[in-house]
């Protein structure tokens, strides 16, 4: 993958790239996207040859907000233990949350195939209600159950 998304990992120069293993066991394959605050590629788990994917904390945000650091970071952990407590369907599965030898803190989570919703819309255009209400539907399904745990 030779996008912009790439060039903006690569901006990042304090995260681990392509071919780099993280925790001894997540082989970097390739950068899937970028987020308000977090950095995603897809990694090879070497011992267990599966694929999962990564969530890294933007060293740049960190860095902005120095005074406020360790605050993000536990959220960002906070996150990871909250979610991994989710048994749903329509929630990815945290795996394991940790932090890199700077203190960037990372989670990893099943990978999934496919297109998120703002892809899809703007590859297809505008669903069809009963499809919007099913998508609706299982959104709901992921609140009540993170509801029920005490996340939202």
């Amino acid at each position: 993958m030779t996008d912009l998304t790439e060039q903006k990992f690569a901006s990042q120069d304090r995260l681990p790239k392509v071919g780099d293993t993280v925790a001894g066991k997540y082989r970097i394959e390739r950068h899937i996207a970028e987020g308000g605050m977090g950095l995603v590629v897809a990694a090879h788990h070497v011992e267990l040859d599966e694929l999962v994917a990564i969530k890294f904390m933007r060293p740049d945000i960190l860095d902005q907000a120095s005074e406020h650091r360790a605050e993000l970071i536990e959220r960002f952990l906070r996150e990871g233990r909250a979610v991994i407590k989710i048994r749903s369907e329509h929630v990815v599965r945290v795996l394991d949350v940790a932090k890199l030898e700077d203190g960037t803190p990372y989670m990893v989570m099943e990978y999934l195939e496919g297109r998120d919703l703002d892809q899809r819309v703007f590859e297809d255009g505008r669903l069809a209600v009963p499809e919007a209400v099913d998508y609706v539907l299982q959104a709901i399904e992921a609140l009540a159950e993170a509801h029920a745990l005490g996340i939202v």
